[in-house]
């Protein structure tokens, strides 16, 4: 993979993993010898919410109310 830098040309990079979604923002930072950039991406969630099956409620009682 190369990301393309406008002051720096083209950088030839080591992807640890896919990249998934659509990239928002790009941190290119040095750490003393290396440079490493950070991708901020936008995903889908596609997580279908869980509907409860039963309730419960559970009376523990009152010590005292307080006013």
């Amino acid at each position: 993979m190369f990301v393309d830098i406008s002051i720096m040309n083209f950088l030839q990079t080591v992807q640890h993993r896919e990249i998934e979604g659509k990239i928002k923002t790009c941190t290119i930072r040095r750490d003393g010898k290396q440079w490493y950039a950070t991708f901020s991406v936008v995903i889908k969630n596609n997580v279908k919410p869980v509907e409860p099956i039963a309730f419960i409620g559970i009376d523990v009682g009152l010590n005292s109310i307080v006013s």
